[in-house]
């Protein structure tokens, strides 16, 4: 096993310099890889053979890859060359019907970005579409196998342990620690990859003797890199033996790395609020969440174009707000009716955009520059479409970090973030000044 991993990430070195190499050409150059057995596990890795195909078409297959025990980010082969230069990672992110959801990730320079894996060079992409629901983490055969990690704030004993409740079976349950105010349990995918959790469902199955065990009051959090943020409240869940299998939708959903069950009573109705919680399964669903927008360094590059309505000056450019730092920032034009922000990705390509995130990062002194009230929309080719509405987004100094699903996705060339109110909340002009220090767009696999 050990030789066999040291082996093929040799040759995913190579292989991904063979592949840059390539870059210079008109045309994409593109290849199908054959020859690496599987299955997508096995300690066994075979010859692999790289066979010139046509970009302009779909070829029949796109091999296979290996996924080791610590799959988030490794050098594999890859099956294709992209026109661009750089160095090319493979990202494991849980797996569908069987099969690894892999990523591919291209980073060039200070740029880059993350694409589905599929049959279709960039010569030949395929037909946008709007992700579908799906059950987000494996069959748990352990806290961290056979991907990702399982927490808790305790168990009840070594019986008991979290992984138990993503192990797809209610013939064994997690039970928390005892006499305590509060209980949790998470999963966590790893390797920076986010998810879209739009439902979830609880089972318990411990029996008639002991409902009381089940979970009464929670919030489901999500981590958005610096804080949990509840993105739904539940109360007063009783009487489980008799409703033994519950779905909940999420209030207020976004992409988050983890999710957390936070459970603050139970049903005993005891002296603490928490004497002891019981849960065979948890069921997170909902879709990834890939960021589409590369890390820019500038209006059109690396690629795409950054569009806006104005700015403040030239040192606040549009483009600051896709550049991966919150220490530079978008600045918009003052005293208007609205602003906007937006990215076009070119060529005619088309995204089907599930969530997106904004980060503020101008300081207590100017939060009224939050943005309030806004509509993401998308463009069909002759006019904007409003995909989703928010308003009333207040105190941003303490809450700077933000995701938000979008209400009605679809397929569109370019998105923008338009702005029609701020928080100085001034009657005479809208928008007196609007900050974003980031804005990222993200989308699921169909």
């Amino acid at each position: 096993m050990k030789t066999a991993s040291r082996w093929l990430i040799a040759l995913g070195f190579a292989l991904v310099g063979f592949l840059s190499s390539q870059a210079s050409a008109a045309t994409p150059v593109c290849y199908q890889a054959t020859g690496i057995t599987g299955p997508w596990a096995s300690s066994y890795v075979g010859t692999l053979v790289l066979i010139p195909v046509s970009c302009s078409t779909t070829p029949a297959g796109h091999g296979w890859f290996w996924v080791d025990s610590a799959p988030y980010e490794l050098w594999v082969a890859i099956p294709y060359s992209w026109p661009l230069t750089g160095s090319y990672y493979i990202l494991y992110q849980g797996e569908v019907s069987g099969q690894p959801n892999l990523m591919l990730d291209i980073v060039v320079g200070n740029g880059g970005g993350s694409f589905p894996l599929n049959p279709n060079p960039p010569g030949a992409q395929s037909a946008c579409q709007v992700a579908t629901d799906r059950s987000l983490v494996p069959t748990m055969t352990s806290n961290t196998t056979p991907s990702g990690t399982v927490a808790s704030s305790g168990v009840y004993s070594s019986s008991y342990l979290p992984w138990k409740a993503f192990d797809g079976t209610t013939a064994s349950i997690w039970l928390s620690n005892m006499n305590a105010s509060s209980v949790w349990i998470d999963y966590e995918w790893g390797g920076g990859a986010l998810k879209l959790v739009k439902s979830y469902q609880v089972k318990y199955a411990n029996g008639s003797c002991c409902e009381q065990r089940g979970p009464k009051n929670w919030t489901l959090q999500g981590w958005n890199g610096v804080a949990w943020v509840t993105v739904d409240t539940v109360t007063n869940q009783t009487g489980w033996y008799a409703n033994s299998n519950r779905t909940f939708s999420v209030d207020n959903p976004g992409a988050f790395s983890k999710y957390r069950m936070n459970i603050t009573a139970d049903n005993y109705g005891g002296s603490y609020p928490i004497t002891l919680v019981s849960i065979a399964e948890i069921v997170l669903t909902g879709q990834d969440a890939a960021p589409q927008v590369p890390v820019m360094t500038g209006s059109t590059s690396p690629s795409g174009s950054v569009t806006r309505s104005g700015v403040y000056s030239s040192t606040y450019e549009g483009w600051k707000a896709f550049d991966n730092s919150t220490a530079t920032s978008w600045l918009s034009n003052m005293n208007t009716s609205s602003v906007w922000i937006a990215y076009e990705w070119g060529g005619g390509a088309e995204k089907a955009v599930n969530s997106y995130q904004i980060k503020y990062a101008n300081g207590s002194c100017c939060e009224q520059r939050g943005p309030k009230n806004w509509t993401l929309q998308g463009w069909n080719g002759s006019s904007w479409v409003t995909v989703d509405t928010v308003s009333n987004q207040t105190g941003w100094y303490a809450n700077g970090t933000r995701s938000y699903s979008v209400d009605s996705p679809g397929c569109y060339t370019q998105y923008r973030l338009n702005v029609t109110a701020d928080n100085y909340n001034n009657a005479a002009t809208p928008i007196t000044l609007v900050h974003i220090a980031e804005l990222q767009l993200y989308s699921g696999t169909p």
